[in-house]
Order: C-alpha cells, then structure tokens, then sequence
C-alpha cells in the first residue's frame, strides 16, 4: 500500500441511515468526485451501481457527499462486491462492523434459515454469495 493511501483521509458518515442516495435512475457525480471522463451511472445496472459506489467512496470529500449519492440498503447488499482500498474498507468495517464479511455472511445465513423456516424450498448455491468478478467499465455518454 501506499503511503498516500494509508494517510489519506476518507470521509465517513455518523450513521449508515443517513445514506438516503438514489437507488434508481441515471446519476450524474459532480466533477470534484468523478473527474475523468463526463460519465453518467445507471443504477438499474449492477457494473454501473458498483463502479459508482466505488468512486463515491474512494473520492468524497464530505459526510454530505456520501449522503447524496450512497443510499444505505444498496450499500448493504453489495459491500462485499466492492472493489475498495484496504484503508477505506478498514475505515468503514471499523466504523460498521454489520459491513463486516463476518456479519454480512451472518446475516445472510440468518435470512437463508428464515426461507426455510417459511417452507421456502430455495437452497443456497454459488449465485447467492456476493464475487469478486471483473466487471467491465461502462461509461454512459451524454
């Protein structure tokens, strides 16, 4: 890691709930978080939503951007898909150990058991937990 990355500072919200972002529509980030090319993300689209968080998260410079554009739940769901510094998810898992890999499996664990419990007769498979697979950058031109 580099000591940029270890000193640099990451923004950081007092709660999770106060991520009240789009979960849907066409995103636009302002150029002091997105500055390469003008790139709209569409959150109906799973590459778009993660490259978007990704960028928001490395880049905010305020609690306020982060709850602007991150909302809570879809951080939730794919916090183990992000593909992130070591120092900025050291920082959140830290500040929301539900973010954990520990507690997300648990809770994910917790809510396969509830199926059951239901009379669900979906079964767990590779497709139900979260990878790390390569996804392709997808810029929207407007």
């Amino acid at each position: 890691m580099s000591r940029y990355a270890a000193a640099r500072f990451y923004a950081l919200p007092d709660s999770l709930d106060e991520l009240v972002g789009p979960t849907s529509g066409i995103v636009t980030l302002p150029r002091h978080i997105d500055w390469g090319p003008h790139c709209a993300y569409d959150l109906a689209d799973e590459a778009d939503l993660l490259l978007m968080y990704e960028r928001v998260l490395r880049e905010a410079q305020s609690p306020a951007d982060l709850c602007a554009h991150l909302n809570a739940d879809l951080l939730r769901r794919h916090w183990t898909d992000l593909f992130l510094p070591a120092p900025v998810r050291e920082a959140w898992q830290t500040r929301f150990p539900q973010l954990a890999p520990a507690a997300a499996a648990a809770q994910w664990t917790s809510c396969t058991a509830d199926s059951s419990a239901s009379g669900s007769t979906h079964s767990p498979t590779t497709s139900d937990t979260p990878s790390q697979a390569a996804r392709p950058f997808k810029p929207i031109r407007s």
